[in-house]
């Protein structure tokens, strides 16, 4: 898998999923985890079933950035305040 960095990932959901984007971006530059990250990675691939078949590149770029988010959220521990350093 290739690794994407917070900042990518913050622009496939401003691009595609901006009502997504408070629950992400906490102003430091840190995934998220626990609920806020299981809440982030349901709606991008929602958007993403709902771009699959109309764009597919679009679908690929949100999978691709949900795919990352769970991926930091279940391998990396917790930082304080409840979300995880990139």
């Amino acid at each position: 898998m290739n690794k994407l960095s917070y900042l990518d990932v913050y622009g496939v959901i401003q691009l595609y999923a901006g009502s997504v984007l408070p629950m992400y971006a906490d102003g430091w530059e840190r995934f998220p985890c626990g609920q806020y990250a299981r809440l982030v990675v349901e709606k991008l691939r929602d958007e993403a079933r709902f771009w699959s078949g109309r764009k597919d590149d679009v679908a690929r770029r949100l999978t691709e950035a949900a795919d990352e988010i769970e991926y930091r959220a279940n391998s990396q521990p917790q930082a304080r305040g409840g979300r995880e350093n990139e």
